[in-house]
């Protein structure tokens, strides 16, 4: 293999982000990251993906066993429990059409609730 600005120099290695033969005089190592580089460009490039990388890996518990519950979606489900819970104490008193309400849209809620729960465990989110 010869650079491929230089090809009267042997290559060296490729460049981590374009792939470019790379003899000795034209390698830039940054400390930071692993693998040989052509210019500050290719090394920005592969220093923001790992960013990238590292963030999703964070949002998604990629390496971890254990998900955890989701505080929004378990505040809306027992919030939607605790509607189904006022309306069924109205339902017996005297007030029927706030019962109705709070029965409607507590359902709802806690169905959703629920199901999004499933989801992200499924998909092992933690958002």
């Amino acid at each position: 293999m010869k650079c491929f600005l230089h090809p009267e120099n042997n290559a060296v290695g490729l460049c981590r982000c374009c792939m470019r033969n790379l003899c000795q005089d034209e390698t830039h190592i940054d400390d930071n990251l692993t693998g040989l580089f052509c210019s500050e460009k290719c090394a920005n490039f592969i220093s923001e993906q790992q960013r990238i990388h590292e963030c999703a890996k964070k949002i998604y518990s990629i390496g971890k066993n254990k998900t955890k519950l989701s505080f929004p979606v378990l505040m809306i489900t027992i919030i939607g429990v605790l509607f189904i819970l006022f309306g069924l104490v109205f339902y017996k008193t005297s007030i029927p059409e706030l019962s109705l309400f709070l029965l409607f849209f507590g359902l709802p809620t806690v169905i959703f609730g629920i199901a999004e729960l499933i989801r992200r465990k499924r998909l092992k989110l933690n958002l």
